[in-house]
C-alpha cells in the first residue's frame, strides 16, 4: 500500500461541524483542532497497523483487509466501533462501521494518496470533513 510510512497532519476542512455531529464535547474541540497528529502505517504479512500519535497518547488499530476489527474511530473521539477495512486501490482504502446505530458507527474514513499527500475524508450522514497529511 502506498500509504505505508509516516504522515503528519497539517490542515483540515469542516472538522468543527463534523465534531459537533459525532458528539465530541465542545470543551475538547479547541484542543483537538490545535493538535496535528502523526499517523504511522505499517504492514506485517497481511496485517496492517495504523498508529495515530498525539501529544498525550498513541492510538493503535490492527486490521486485515475485509475482516471486522475493533477500531478506535479516530483521535477526535474516544469512541470505539466495529469496523471493516476495504482496499480500493494501491493508494486508497476505507474503514467503515459495520453497525449504523450512531453517527460514529456510520462513519466512513476514506484514506487516499492525492498528489503525494494523504487525504482522509470523514463522512457520516450528510457531513463531510477532510484532514490533510504530508510526509515529515
Amino acid at each position: 500500500m502506498a500509504l505505508i510510512g509516516e504522515w503528519v497532519q497539517y490542515k483540515d476542512e469542516n472538522i468543527d461541524k463534523f465534531l459537533d455531529h459525532i458528539g465530541s464535547p465542545a470543551e475538547k474541540r479547541g484542543e483537538i483542532l490545535s493538535v496535528h497528529p502523526k499517523v504511522i502505517f505499517s504492514k506485517d504479512g497481511d496485517t496492517y497497523k495504523m498508529e495515530i500519535v498525539g501529544p498525550k497518547k498513541t492510538l493503535e488499530s490492527c486490521f486485515k483487509i475485509g475482516e471486522e476489527f475493533d477500531h478506535l474511530a479516530s483521535v477526535l473521539t474516544d469512541k470505539r466501533r466495529r469496523a471493516i477495512a476495504n482496499k480500493i486501490g494501491d493508494g486508497k482504502f476505507e474503514i467503515k462501521g459495520v453497525n449504523c446505530d450512531t453517527p460514529i458507527d456510520r462513519l466512513v474514513e476514506l484514506r487516499e494518496l492525492v498528489d503525494g499527500e494523504m487525504v482522509v475524508t470523514l463522512t457520516t450522514d450528510d457531513i463531510v470533513a477532510k484532514r490533510f497529511f504530508k510526509r515529515p
